[in-house]
């Protein structure tokens, strides 16, 4: 279940804006309206609404929803013999000379595999730039994997890895990280097949199967 959304430089969306499932602290109509689920300790909203007026961008946050799980799932490419380059829909805000040459960033929290996941991209239609998910153990948020891009002609990137890894996940992570192409390193681990990557596949079947735009 999707915690929370945050979105930044995306079409008409300039500036951080959070969208949160969380409800607030008050006992009026909880029963109603929220929902507790296992791996999370405050109650959640059932449903929210997005109001504005016309060209206000309430659009452009269900886009961006979509859009991070076209980036995690599909990735550049729906299959091998797609022309169709899905990241051409990642477009930053236009009206700022800043924002324009800047990437779009989107950050998701959620439950997945009844455990509290935060993943972020950074990316334009050309290159990933940075990446990174943590998972939350005992309250506190650790890290699993961040990739910085250290060379841009070239698409090189920058590994780091949480010091909760057990050696053979990260000897596992890092031979993934030789792969790093067009997609996002946690689509390149959905795809081994390594016992040592497995706790990190429930969060791209998270995306695979929860985010559903209609």
């Amino acid at each position: 279940m999707i915690l929370s959304f945050k979105v930044s430089n995306f079409r008409s969306i300039s500036v951080e804006i959070e969208m949160s499932l969380v409800a607030e602290k008050t006992t009026e109509l909880c029963e109603e309206n929220t929902v507790k689920i296992e791996g999370y300790d405050r109650s959640l909203l059932k449903g929210i609404g997005i109001f504005g007026p016309n060209g206000s961008g309430k659009s452009n946050v269900l886009r961006a929803i979509s859009m991070l799980q076209t980036i995690v799932v599909y990735g550049r490419r729906t299959d091998r013999n797609s022309k169709n380059d899905l990241f051409e829909d990642v477009i930053p805000f236009q009206f700022s000379e800043e924002t324009r040459e800047k990437p779009s960033r989107f950050q998701v929290e959620f439950i997945a595999d009844k455990k509290r996941f935060n993943y972020s991209v950074e990316l334009d239609k050309y290159l990933i730039y940075a990446e990174k998910l943590y998972v939350f153990q005992n309250g506190k948020r650790n890290l699993i994997y961040r990739t910085e891009l250290k060379e841009k002609e070239k698409k090189k990137y920058k590994m780091f890895f949480g010091n909760k890894l057990s050696d053979a996940q990260i000897e596992a992570l890092n031979k993934v990280g030789e792969w790093i192409g067009g997609d996002t390193f946690l689509k390149t681990i959905a795809r081994e097949n390594n016992d040592q990557l497995e706790f990190i596949k429930p969060v791209y079947e998270w995306f695979k199967e929860i985010i559903t735009i209609t």
